[in-house]
């Protein structure tokens, strides 16, 4: 695997949501698997050198 999907992928857990629980899901991946979703989300731009803003959808979660 390889490519620049892959890339960002990699680099999305170093991204700026507060909080330490929370599950963060690309625009790609929210837009299939939504519906089996379950909670609250909000959206959330992410920016990374050498990529556009990326779109990612949040739920944050409680600590365990």
């Amino acid at each position: 695997m390889s490519g620049a999907d892959v890339i960002l992928a990699h680099r999305l857990p170093k991204n700026s949501v507060d909080g330490l629980y929370y599950l963060l899901v690309s625009d790609a991946a929210y837009a299939q698997i939504r519906e089996h979703l379950k909670g609250e989300f909000t959206t959330h731009e992410e920016s990374d050198e050498g990529f556009d803003r990326a779109r990612v959808h949040v739920r944050q979660l409680e600590a365990q």
